[in-house]
């Protein structure tokens, strides 16, 4: 895989914007900038995400998941696990 993440997170945003009514590409944004280690960006993400969704969004669970995850304490030994693989669906 090309980890071409930057210009992968500005395609996402782009569809944000010609579909703002669809905001699954906003937990992409957060899985590439977790790629990229920045998971102070991605935690913001998405809490913006879950924010913005309805409690009976199927999206939601996902993003709460996501969220769960990340706030959980990073294992010293092992810095790559805060890194999540990037979802294909």
């Amino acid at each position: 895989m090309l980890k071409r993440l930057e210009e992968a997170v500005l395609i996402y945003s782009l569809m944000l914007v010609l579909f703002p009514d669809q905001l699954e590409p906003s937990i992409h944004v957060a899985q590439c900038q977790l790629a990229q280690g920045d998971r102070d960006s991605a935690v913001a993400t998405l809490s913006q995400l879950d924010s913005a969704l309805e409690d009976d969004a199927p999206l939601k669970q996902r993003t709460r998941a996501l969220l769960e995850q990340l706030q959980k304490p990073q294992s010293a030994s092992s810095p790559a696990s805060a890194r999540m693989p990037i979802d294909a669906s």
